[in-house]
């Protein structure tokens, strides 16, 4: 058997070992928001806690499967991530056709890109935009509301949408 070597040149390296950092950078920012909210807000850590000990079995460790029954985990890390959204733009996306966006009209072909900060700041969809508030993705009965709009997608969107959103929500769920 024969074992292919591939070499990039440093032109092509580059975009690669670019992104690599952007998603490790990413994923330390949150994972020091997580700790910087959870020790900030002690009432939120002990809600938790709470849930989980009336959701998971004292035997088991949180599953992925687990985070429907754990409302207050998942608002928590949605409020989270719009708080700690620091990859500011999306990568370019290209619009298949003819399409309207909001006031603009966008012809085929063209590249946009989303500038997340605007959008997880926008008045419109935040109440009190500087306030850490959990009310935020919770129904009046305290279940995880969370419709797809444009005024929150930490991950981007889409099927070319952040590629390290499932091993990022996993920890954030587990920890």
């Amino acid at each position: 058997a024969t074992t292919e070597i591939y070499t990039l040149s440093l032109h092509d390296a580059l975009p690669i070992y670019w992104e690599s950092w952007r998603l490790c950078r990413s994923f330390i920012n949150l994972t020091e928001w997580r700790v910087t909210c959870l020790t900030s807000f002690l009432d939120v850590q002990g809600k938790i806690h709470s849930q989980l000990d009336d959701v998971i079995d004292s035997n088991c460790q949180p599953r992925l499967q687990d985070k429907g029954s754990l409302p207050y985990l998942e608002t928590t890390t949605m409020e989270i991530s719009r708080h700690s959204s620091r990859v500011y733009a999306t990568r370019p996306h290209r619009v298949f056709s003819d399409t309207t966006l909001g006031r603009y009209d966008v012809p085929e072909n063209s590249q946009v890109i989303f500038d997340l900060l605007v959008v997880h700041q926008d008045p419109k969809h935040w109440k009190d935009l500087d306030t850490f508030d959990l009310t935020q993705f919770l129904d009046d009965d305290g279940n995880f509301v969370y419709t797809v709009t444009f005024g929150s997608i930490p991950f981007s969107g889409g099927p070319r949408g952040c590629i390290g959103q499932l091993s990022a929500k996993i920890p954030i769920s587990s920890f």
